[in-house]
């Protein structure tokens, strides 16, 4: 099991029969691969690969830097990974919100690592860089989301259906649910004024025709911060590219707006968004409401809950 070789003495094979610096690039994943498994951690594990065989053992030997990112090689020789052929297999898999496993074989194991779930790791970027970043993410992703009818199920006593599975994120109030009616047989997201506790959660979580401007504060490493305005398209645009789930609570309603916790979980890497925001009670008649946001980015799972209760 991973959980026991993480916790042996770090086992590293045959390193010193790596390929020399000159070594051209490789390309171990195609499009599909990428489909198949997260995008990032394909691309981390390509990165990391082709680092390693072209690595100057002069000035830092390698073993050292694999120890620093605690990757392991749990079988096979990183050489093997130069003359792949079509026949051989890659599989990833998952360890608990700890590690990922690498494998590829095709009548044996031709090479096996595995590596911390830790998005500065994965991402090859620390934190600060990546907050700093975070801005152009948003406004340089892909607006292709495409919605398919979720599985629903009917609220108790009620015509309100809500889609299954219903998730929390550690608490009860943070969900990823969204509310639809049934008109014939067509189910449509509520967006409505009569249902507006349900419509706060549909259009935080769902692409809409409601497309407002988010004026942000985004709160960055050493007290810090960063102030822009983006659309709601585009915020949600970078969720769906980043494979990031949003769970929304309703944490207060004043005279004036509602007022919103909302986490944004990259579950692949590891990492969360915590934002708070402001919505104007009349958000489904003016469509030029501008809502207030702030944001605290790349916060570790553990810190979240309290952080959520202050």
């Amino acid at each position: 099991m991973l959980r026991k070789v993480v916790l042996l003495s770090f086992c590293f094979l045959s390193f010193v029969q790596l390929v020399s610096a000159q070594t051209r690039e490789i390309c171990l994943f195609d499009d599909s691969i990428k489909r198949t498994y997260p995008k990032n951690v394909c691309d981390f594990i390509e990165r990391y690969i082709n680092e390693c065989l072209s690595w100057d053992e002069v000035k830092y030997p390698l073993y050292k830097k694999m120890m620093d990112d605690k990757v392991i090689v749990l079988d096979g020789d990183i050489n093997s990974l130069v003359i792949l052929t079509d026949s051989c297999q890659f599989s990833l898999t998952r360890y608990d919100d700890k590690a990922y496993e690498a494998k590829w074989d095709s009548d044996s194991t031709i090479f096996r690592m595995a590596f911390p779930i830790q998005y500065e790791l994965l991402l090859g970027k620390n934190r600060k860089e990546l907050e700093d970043s975070l801005y152009s993410d948003i406004i340089g992703a892909k607006d292709d989301i495409v919605t398919e009818q979720p599985y629903l199920e009917l609220l108790p006593d009620s015509i309100v259906y809500r889609t299954v599975p219903h998730k929390n994120y550690q608490i009860p109030e943070l969900t990823n649910t969204a509310y639809y009616l049934q008109y014939d047989s067509d189910f449509c997201i509520i967006l409505d004024t009569a249902y507006l506790d349900y419509s706060v959660h549909n259009i935080l979580l769902v692409p809409s025709e409601y497309n407002p401007t988010l004026r942000v504060i985004q709160l960055l490493y050493g007290h810090r911060q960063k102030e822009y305005s983006i659309s709601l398209w585009q915020w949600l645009s970078y969720c769906n590219n980043e494979n990031i789930t949003l769970y929304v609570a309703i944490k207060e309603k004043t005279d004036m707006a509602y007022i919103i916790t909302i986490i944004a979980e990259n579950k692949d890497l590891a990492y969360n968004h915590l934002i708070k925001m402001a919505i104007p009670l009349n958000f489904l008649i003016d469509e030029n409401s501008i809502w207030d946001m702030r944001v605290s980015a790349f916060i570790p799972t553990h810190n979240l809950k309290n952080m959520y209760k202050q």
